[in-house]
């Protein structure tokens, strides 16, 4: 298999996680959609996904964004480059992309550097060999644009769509809600009116009586 059809394969596996996670996100209560930005896995629209594809050992570096200057379902994948040859290429090719500049380069070069230290500890000699998993989820940044980073040991064809999904949905589920506003408080002006109309002729309820009419 080159190059070229591993990343397409790559590529289909994003897009099948994109279609079927907004599919399942439109099941959910109002409420529970409300709170999807808010969470480290919103591929709701305009979402953009680039990886980093580093082999030998295997892991990928995967971020998500929602750029509104650019069109819904872009994915870029760099690689699939030997570990050893991996920061040259984040240099030379991964930093050049659009994507990265209108995110906010400063603050992508920041999550990779701390995002390869992890994973370097993870891939310690000492440590049993690794099982694929996606691990390391943070938001980059300040909150606007949304900018997200995963790490993923092994690689993201590994997983199931269906469960990658199933696991967003039920972390949308048990996310914080957003707390309702609270309730509008009655002028004050109004109430010591009432208050005072209710001392003098008796209960509101009875305001349309003429308070001169005897009982």
């Amino acid at each position: 298999m080159t190059e070229r059809s591993t990343r397409e394969n790559l590529r289909e596996w994003l897009r099948e996680l994109i279609s079927l996670f907004r599919e399942e996100l439109e099941k959910l209560s109002p409420e529970e959609q409300k709170v999807v930005s808010s969470t480290l896995e919103d591929l709701s629209e305009p979402c953009q996904i680039l990886v980093i594809w580093a082999k030998k050992p295997e892991f990928q570096i995967v971020l998500i964004t929602h750029l509104e200057g650019l069109k819904d379902r872009i994915i870029e994948i760099y690689g699939p480059i030997e570990s050893s040859k991996l920061i040259e290429y984040i240099e030379n090719k991964v930093l050049k992309s659009r994507l990265i500049k209108l995110a906010g380069r400063d603050h992508i070069e920041n999550f990779l550097a701390s995002a390869l230290r992890q994973i370097q500890r993870l891939y310690d000699p000492l440590r049993e060999p690794l099982k694929p998993f996606i691990d390391g989820k943070s938001r980059i940044g300040p909150s606007l644009p949304y900018v997200v980073g995963w790490i993923v040991i092994g690689n993201l064809q590994n997983f199931s769509v269906e469960k990658v999904v199933n696991n967003i949905i039920q972390s949308i589920k048990s996310h914080p809600k957003k707390p309702s506003p609270p309730p509008k408080k009655r002028n004050l002006f109004l109430r010591d009116l009432e208050l005072m109309y209710t001392l003098r002729y008796g209960s509101v309820k009875h305001q349309n009586r003429d308070p001169l009419e005897k009982k």
